[in-house]
This record gives structure tokens, sequence and C-alpha cells, in this order.
């Protein structure tokens, strides 16, 4: 499948096709790798400047609260799975979207910041004491664990990411 792209991890070029969709553009295709399981999109063409922004992902008209609630699940999924290992550290979670990660997460580390480039969700994050910022060059600090739920899959080049994060 796909023999045309080659993964920029490992430089395989054999992929399997996941089941589930896009939620912003279900014709989009959600690839593995066979070799090293790296996950990511079929393509990036539709990632325009300003995509991210202006919640183009995630329908603008739908509120906050209806996200949050449709994403609760994952983000106690998340939470629990992590749980032991955020209690009194400095986390990071990169593309934290709505947030609610954060807010469970809040509770137990000493401390939870995000980065999220959604300009619609300034108002939530500042109205729950989340510390949000729009890029990782405002990042002025060292976190002991940095999460990225649903976001490497996203981008065009995520190893200049991890070098970044790193």
């Amino acid at each position: 499948m796909n023999k045309n792209k080659t993964c920029y991890l490992c430089g395989n070029k054999e992929f399997n096709k996941r089941e589930g969709m896009v939620r912003d553009n279900p014709e989009l295709e959600i690839l593995q790798c066979s070799n090293c399981g790296l996950v990511f999109l079929s393509s990036f063409g539709h990632i325009n400047n300003g995509f991210y922004e202006s919640s183009a992902m995630h329908e603008e008209n739908n509120s906050i609260e209806s996200w949050l609630n449709e994403t609760a699940w994952d983000d106690e999924r998340r939470f629990n799975y992590l749980r032991r290992v955020l209690e009194n550290k400095y986390v990071l979670d990169f593309g934290c979207g709505n947030g609610g990660f954060m807010l469970r997460a809040k509770e137990i580390a000493s401390l939870i910041e995000g980065v999220e480039i959604e300009t619609r969700l300034e108002e939530h994050f500042q109205k729950n004491g989340l510390c949000v910022y729009k890029t990782i060059d405002e990042i002025n600090r060292e976190y002991d664990i940095i999460t990225a739920f649903h976001v490497l899959e996203h981008i065009k080049d995520p190893i200049e990411l991890l070098k970044k994060l790193a």
C-alpha cells in the first residue's frame, strides 16, 4: 500500500491502513509503517498556513464545552495511564487541544503547561487557569515529561519537532 511514500522515521516503504477516520477530513487515510509502527496521515495537502489556528480541524461552530464532553473519556484514559509518572513533575502537553488532559493532570503535577495554536481557546485556557503557549519558541524552561497526543501524525516534519521538544 502507498509504496511511493517513505517512512520519515525508518525509511521503510511498506504501510498498512489503520481503521478509523480523520474527523476533519474523512478522505484522508491513517497509515502505519509496517516496520517501525509510526502512524501518519496519507497527505498533508489540507494543512495550509492558518489551518489549525482557525479551528479548521474542530468545527468552529462546535462549542468548546461539547468538544470537552466528546473527548472526556480519552482525556481520562490518558490521565489514568500516566497518573503514576505525572505526580510532582513538570509536564508539557504539546498540542493540548481543549486542555482536557491538562485539567486532570494539574491536580497532581507540580506544573502543567501546554502548547496549542488554535486561537479560539485562549479565553477558555485563561478561565481554567491553564498556561498555554502558542509555540514552543515561547517556552523558557525544561520539563520532566512531554506529551503529544494525536499530534505527530499531523506534522509535516515530526523529526524536526521532536528535536525542538527534546
